[in-house]
């Protein structure tokens, strides 16, 4: 499972780094962790999707 999207707020992460990320368009509005694995510009890849239940 992958996310492809745009950063829209925040800095941009580097490839190998481990984010939490927010989908503007995930209705239940939960945060989820991933891998980012490609960046080009304001836009990446992310893999290795996790939800993260607080």
């Amino acid at each position: 499972m992958a996310f492809e999207g745009t950063v829209c707020r925040g800095r941009r992460p580097e490839v190998g780094e481990t984010v939490r990320f927010l989908s503007e368009h995930y209705m239940m509005q939960k945060v989820h962790s991933g891998a980012v694995v490609h960046s080009e510009g304001m836009r990446g890849r992310i893999e290795g999707i996790d939800l993260k239940v607080c």
